[in-house]
């Protein structure tokens, strides 16, 4: 088999200045042994089928002594979040890792990928013998990165790291959205490159904090600079001045309906949502005042919905964010 090569492992000196002796062996994928790799495909297909069935026990049955007794982590909860949501979703492999390390408990660091996809794994084994699963669960709309890793428990294989995260929306992965939000900042566009941004931040640690893209450092940092040119032009709640009613945008963001998310602007108005005739000439304006102040939107977007409130909505009661009267607007009409 062959071993992989970009292995590091981190350790703290002992007091005589020798750190102490670590021997470490790396598979991943086709290269990892086959019974190891049936066993495990079957216990990844237990763990799917036990959330899928509401099968509390066999989920718990999975899962090591040393997993469900850590306070900081909520297994009962993370199966309540998930029963049922995977129900019908295609399951495939995005990577798979197999260590035998002699001292378990340090953190190792794994380097993987290529191009803008290379990112950097690390995780602490706690047995001498580590399995970690990387897969993918989708649906037409999105996948999302389960993250099972096993440890070797006198013969006996028991997850002993559990996590979900989005990987993509619509086949595109943080990266893909990186990309075209580079585009549409190049062409000064600077809100669909901001929202864009935003599902990258979404997709951006599909395995958690174990995972890390190379360039992180410069996503983050265009995300910093799209955020700050764009609330250093338009100071939210942005007032539209020009309008007798003077509407004002609290909010701008994706809204996800079917098969797609949909720019959305949110704004408080003064007239009555009753008032439908009205409303509607608001609306009307404030449109046509949105395509004069936010280059490109009117281009890159296929439809833009308007969400017209009386009252602010607040956090605290959910109730309030459903208080609105909603135009939708169609590039075509």
């Amino acid at each position: 088999m062959k071993t992989i090569l970009a292995i590091s492992i981190l350790v703290l000196a002992l007091g005589s200045g020798c750190g102490p002796i670590i021997t470490t062996a790396g598979w991943k994928n086709q290269d990892i042994n086959y019974a190891i790799r049936s066993d495990i495909k079957e216990l990844n297909a237990k763990f799917i089928e036990s959330i899928n069935n509401n099968d509390l026990k066999s989920y718990n049955d999975l899962l090591s002594d040393s997993l469900k007794q850590l306070k900081n982590v909520d297994v009962e909860g993370f199966f309540k979040k998930y029963r049922g949501e995977v129900k019908g979703k295609s399951v495939s492999i995005f990577k798979e890792y197999y260590w035998k390390i002699s001292n378990p408990g340090l953190v190792l660091g794994v380097v993987d990928g290529e191009n803008e996809n290379a990112f950097k794994l690390n995780v602490v084994p706690m047995n001498k013998k580590t399995y970690m699963s990387l897969l993918l669960l989708s649906d037409s709309i999105t996948a999302d990165m389960l993250t099972l890793v096993y440890g070797n428990y006198g013969g006996k294989w028991k997850v002993n790291i559990l996590q979900m995260n989005s990987y993509s929306f619509k086949n595109e992965t943080a990266q893909d959205f990186y990309r075209h939000a580079q585009k549409l900042y190049r062409e000064g566009d600077i809100v669909d490159a901001f929202l864009i941004m935003g599902l990258c931040n979404t997709c951006l640690n599909p395995c958690g904090p174990n995972l890390v893209y190379n360039n992180y450092s410069k996503i983050s940092e265009l995300q910093e600079k799209l955020k700050k040119q764009l609330f250093s032009a338009y100071a939210f709640p942005y007032t539209i001045n020009n309008i007798k009613s003077k509407p004002r945008i609290f909010k701008i963001e994706y809204t996800r309906e079917n098969n797609g998310f949909y720019l959305t602007i949110l704004y408080q108005t003064s007239i009555n949502l009753s008032d439908k005739d009205n409303l509607k000439k608001e609306y009307n304006e404030i449109h046509n005042a949105v395509l004069g102040m936010f280059s490109g939107v009117e281009k890159n977007n296929d439809l833009i919905i308007y969400r017209a409130y009386n009252q602010f909505p607040v956090n605290e009661n959910p109730f309030t964010w459903n208080q609105y009267h909603q135009f939708r607007k169609s590039k075509n009409g």
